[in-house]
């Protein structure tokens, strides 16, 4: 039987930020109804669907969790692109003249390891933000696509008086 390989409190630390973090990033981007688009190829798609995409590689932690290093890709841009580098830099420039560079100069200034507490207190406040953000993501989407919701009510006494 292969041995399990134990992650130490420090990476359990870090997943769980990651995970907060990219839940932040994909449904900040999103629209009511939880659409977004992929920041390099521009495909529209609901934010679940979506990868949290880093300019600078997640292995910098200077810039891992930066709102100016991330945003939403689509699986195909952000693993079999690798992340679609040039095309990411060229829309963060486009953004504000030079970010791309300033991205990649605080990433390779170097990140120290953060203490286990603090990323714990960050990955819980945002766990409190992003239910937030998705449950009111969600709300909206359910009013709008829910039988008893007026829109669809009204059409469908729109398609009865038609039909009668």
């Amino acid at each position: 039987m292969p041995r399990r390989s134990k992650k130490s409190p420090y990476q359990k630390a870090v997943a769980e930020l990651d995970k907060q973090w990219s839940i932040y990033v994909r449904y900040s981007a999103a629209d009511r109804n939880g659409e977004t688009r992929c920041w390099t190829c521009g495909r529209a798609d609901h934010a679940r669907n979506l990868h949290c995409g880093h300019f600078a590689s997640r292995r910098y932690m200077a810039t891992r969790w930066s709102q100016e290093n991330t945003r939403p890709q689509c699986p195909k841009c952000n693993l079999y692109g690798q992340g679609e580098q040039y095309i990411f830099g060229t829309k963060l420039n486009h953004e504000r003249e030079g970010l791309a560079d300033d991205v990649m100069r605080r990433a390779r200034s170097g990140g120290t390891k953060h203490e286990i507490e603090l990323l714990r207190a960050r990955a819980g406040l945002l766990a409190v933000r992003n239910q937030r953000l998705v449950e009111a993501v969600d709300a909206r989407y359910v009013r709008a696509h829910t039988k008893d919701h007026p829109t669809v009510a009204a059409i469908k006494t729109h398609r009865a008086r038609k039909k009668g």
